[in-house]
Formats: structure tokens, C-alpha cells, sequence
């Protein structure tokens, strides 16, 4: 989650300060990420955790928006079901996108971000926030994350 944190740290520069672009901007960046899953088995994938992460840090960003999205089919046990996406013939997500206000939507539908990242659990949450990317089994992208710093927000700088 290192790379999150660094592309959410230089958006909430860009958001406060102006530095080291003046919004309105956007920050792109690519690779595949690397997720230690350990003996966990929740749904879900390296670029949903990403963006799930995205919405935790930092809280109270709100003229800042990331989305990370790619497919290759998770690796990660089980599959994604949800009876609304079953009904829709969505059977697997690529990613997600947040905003500001993802953390107080997620508070609100009790939505345990932290704790669904834990659990490598991070579709059915995206999902409940209507926050997530579906994908089809027929194509095969590289993985991109972009992040839109829309406006200033001179909020002063929490740092935890």
C-alpha cells in the first residue's frame, strides 16, 4: 500500500498547496501491484485494494478523486457474488473509484473499509459503495491508476 500513500500524499500537496501542480490536474501511474494475502480468503484484487486504501488516506481530501483499474482475473479464493451483479452477469471487478467522501459513505452503510482490507475483502465492499470497476473475461489491460485533483482545499494538514 506504499504506492497509495505516495500518490495520495502528492495529490493532497497539489490539493493544499498548489505544488507541485496547480489543479485542475491529474496524476497517472501504472505497474502491478503486489499483494501479500497470507491465510485470508476474502474476494478481491491488487487494484481494488488499492483504491480501497485510497479512501482512507487522507481523510478530509474532498477536491481529490483516485480510480484504479486493470484485469487479469483475481487470484485470490472464491469468486465475487452478489445477487444484483449475478442478475447485471457481473462476476468479476477490476478496481474501484473514491473520492472525499467515500469514508463518510462507507461510515453511513457500515462499511468497515479498514477492516475489509484486512480481510483481503474488498469487492463486496466496493460493490456496497457502488464504487467498483466490472470486468469481462474477454479483454486484458494493463493496470492504470488515475487520480484527478479537481480544486484547492486549504484544509490544515492531519498528520496521523
Amino acid at each position: 500500500m506504499r504506492q497509495v500513500f505516495l500518490v495520495s500524499d502528492i495529490a493532497l500537496n497539489i490539493e493544499r498547496e498548489g505544488e507541485p501542480f496547480e489543479p485542475p490536474c491529474a496524476l497517472f501511474s501504472s505497474g502491478e501491484l503486489l499483494v501479500t494475502v497470507g491465510e485470508e480468503t476474502g474476494v478481491g484484487g491488487r487494484n481494488q485494494e488499492y483504491v480501497l486504501a485510497a479512501a482512507l488516506r487522507p481523510e478530509g481530501q474532498r477536491e481529490c478523486g483516485h480510480g484504479w483499474g486493470g484485469y487479469r482475473r483475481h487470484r485470490w479464493p472464491g469468486g465475487f457474488i452478489a445477487e444484483d451483479a449475478k442478475a447485471a452477469g457481473i462476476s468479476n471487478l477490476a478496481g474501484g473509484v473514491v473520492d472525499g467522501q467515500t469514508l463518510d459513505e462507507a461510515k453511513a452503510l457500515g462499511v468497515d473499509i479498514l477492516g475489509e482490507l484486512r480481510r483481503h475483502n474488498t469487492s463486496a465492499a466496493l460493490w456496497k459503495l457502488k464504487s467498483a470497476i466490472a470486468a469481462t473475461y474477454n479483454i486484458s489491460v494493463g493496470d492504470l491508476d488515475v487520480t484527478i485533483i479537481m480544486g484547492h482545499n486549504k484544509v490544515p494538514m492531519y498528520v496521523p
